[in-house]
């Protein structure tokens, strides 16, 4: 398992804005409500379950063999991608023969209704003559960005880099032949606009309308133009001409290793198909704004009554054993935003964010955004690849919508930055000599020259945000962390005033707690009580108001995913199982599951079901009547 493959395993844990979760209540987004904190008011949750033997022919689980299991489906080769349910469906995303894939499960059965499949982006290797290592994580990892439900849409970021917008309903399945005469929904272009709303004339001469990966569309009149697909058209309007179908992909080659030709694509997997596809409402895609991500693209979507928020996953390219940002450690895209804001109704770029720290980012931007409300405005949280929180006020939800019109003709808003926090403390911030990234890189256990041989949590560097920020009771909640190949190391969990402007680093600190190593959980606050899980595999209970620690469980194993709190217990995933503790002040271990492979993506409860995802399985957890 290669260091940048497996920081993607882990990066994948009433609805007003901060606000609990309904009992019964659906969970259609990560973090189940905009504000992200990991609970749930679900009850009759089971204290343990039987997840049962894998069929030897491939075929699933022996349901016979389970206990507390209402169904349990195959998902992936990998998967990290934490599920969301919704209207009676449960989306997640996974990876299928080196394809990236979203699959939509009937909530009561399990039972595969369509899914939404695409081969990885073929990317350069090398940019601006240096090499450009991202194309071998997507086919690793597949999607890891957890959907998020809005109605009869589902939007997710894919591993090609694209925010995608599909019905949640999907479409049976047709034969390219049926296809070709049934029409297909036509696209917009980002470079330019070709086709005009809402008549939707055919394309120029050579031009093709492509269905549901989102590649560029032919142009004969600019051969050497990239023209992406932005957006499709509105359900209804349809061109009635002949539709373009990519033919079916092959599984890559596994990659090649030094001395040792590419090995032969893996035999066939029976996974579950279902009898419908995916129905791509739009497609924006990140990548063609100038966007460079480093290892992967994770980030989950969230939204409001009007635009959907995403994380572009802009970072650094390096090889590991670089340790300044020299041509072996690059930023290929200093200028590309961190934060965009989308239309979700047509997926029209709306407005981005101004910030940029090129010479200050330490590795990738993988924490996905939450949002609250704040003395009368929305504002959007971002923890940074530098290491600091950032807080940006939401466009207005009156803003014109110019329908029609592509991004490069409506020139999108910046966002206004409200507050900023360094979360990284100063007393990590003592380099010697060193430049800062030097520090940062020789702070990687597996470098010879490293100066964090200890292993054991007491290495004192800085690190990025890779946790979601929770936005509670006018609070935001966020920890520091690092790709856990790094090792362990002193984290960081802080407890910030979301009313205050500037740099509120002094004066927007409300507690720092620094018991914990570095982390990528996103924390759970339950009952003034709060809990997050850290690289170190322990498990911290700590006051809400004070950030006081109630007391710390060790499990002795990793731990990349976050808890969830539910019906007076909490549940952890790691690497060896899933852990069930009682939630409160006394610590008390109520039981352990070993799933069979390692936990990456958060368990979630929807409905009375709890919903427990491995790397290749999700199970469906209820007690049955």
């Amino acid at each position: 398992m290669t260091a940048r493959f497996t920081i993607w395993l882990a990066a994948v844990a009433g609805l007003a804005f901060g606000g609990p979760a309904a009992p019964a209540a659906d969970w259609p987004q990560w973090g189940g409500q905009p504000g992200k904190n990991m609970v749930s008011a679900e009850k009759g949750l089971p204290d343990s379950f039987v997840p049962g033997e894998k069929d030897p022919q491939g075929a699933g689980i022996l349901m016979e063999t389970t206990r507390n299991v209402r169904w349990a489906v195959r998902t992936g080769g990998m998967t990290c991608s934490t599920p969301a349910v919704a209207g009676g469906r449960v989306f997640i995303g996974t990876l299928r023969d080196g394809h990236g894939a979203l699959l939509c499960l009937d909530e009561r059965t399990g039972k595969p209704l369509w899914e939404w499949t695409a081969p990885t982006r073929d990317v350069p290797t090398t940019i601006d003559g240096r090499r450009f290592e991202f194309s071998r994580f997507p086919r690793q990892l597949g999607v890891c960005s957890s959907p998020a439900v809005d109605g009869d849409r589902v939007y997710f970021v894919t591993h090609r880099l694209e925010v995608l917008c599909l019905s949640t309903r999907g479409r049976p399945k047709t034969s390219p032949a049926a296809a070709a005469g049934a029409g297909a929904m036509l696209s917009r272009r980002c470079e330019s606009v070709d086709v005009a709303r809402p008549a939707c004339p055919a394309p120029p001469a050579g031009g093709q309308v492509v269905g549901n990966i989102g590649d560029a569309l032919p142009r004969p009149d600019k051969p050497a133009v990239p023209h992406f697909l932005v957006s499709f058209a509105p359900p209804g309007e349809t061109y009635a001409g002949p539709a373009a179908t990519a033919p079916p992909a092959q599984a890559p080659p596994a990659p090649a290793t030094e001395g040792k030709p590419a090995s032969a694509p893996p035999a066939k997997v029976r996974w579950p198909q279902g009898p419908g596809e995916a129905e791509v409402i739009w497609t924006f895609d990140i990548w063609d704004m100038g966007v460079r991500p480093s290892d992967a693209c994770d980030c989950s979507p969230v939204f409001d009554e009007r635009f959907l928020y995403v994380c572009t996953a802009n970072g650094v390219d390096r090889q590991a054993e670089s340790k300044v940002h020299d041509e072996f450690r690059a930023v290929p895209a200093p200028d590309a935003p961190n934060v965009i804001v989308l239309d979700k109704k047509t997926g029209r770029l709306v407005a981005m964010d101004g910030v940029r720290f090129p010479e200050r980012m330490f590795h990738g931007q993988w924490s996905s955004l939450a949002l609250g409300k704040v003395g009368g405005r929305t504002l959007i949280f971002f923890g940074g690849g530098d290491g600091r929180c950032y807080a940006f006020e939401a466009p207005a939800a009156e803003a014109p919508a110019s329908p029609g019109r592509s991004p490069p003709d409506d020139k999108p808003a910046t966002l206004k930055l409200a507050w900023s926090v360094d979360c990284n403390p100063k007393e990590y911030q003592v380099f010697g000599d060193m430049p800062m990234i030097t520090h940062y890189c020789l702070g990687d256990r597996r470098r010879s020259d490293g100066i964090n041989k200890k292993g054991d949590g007491s290495f004192v560097g800085m690190s990025e945000i890779i946790a979601t920020p929770v936005f509670h009771n006018g609070r935001v909640y966020v920890a520091i962390g690092r790709d856990p190949e790094h090792g362990r190391g002193r984290g960081a969990l802080w407890c910030i005033d979301a009313a205050k402007t500037g740099d509120i680093t002094e004066t927007g600190r409300v507690w720092c707690y620094q018991g914990l190593d570095r982390t990528l959980s996103t924390v759970s606050i339950a009952g003034g009580l709060l809990y997050v899980a850290d690289v170190g595999g322990r498990l911290h209970c700590l006051d809400a108001d004070t950030g006081q620690c109630h007391w710390v469980h060790e499990t002795g194993a990793k731990a990349w995913g976050s808890t969830l709190a539910a019906d007076g217990k909490v549940y952890m995933p790691t690497d060896k199982g899933l852990w069930v503790l009682a939630a409160g002040k006394e610590q008390k271990v109520i039981g352990k599951i070993i799933l069979g492979a390692p936990a990456w993506a958060s368990p979630v409860a929807a409905d009375g079901v709890l919903y427990v995802a491995s790397t290749n399985y999700l199970w469906a957890v209820a007690a049955k009547p």
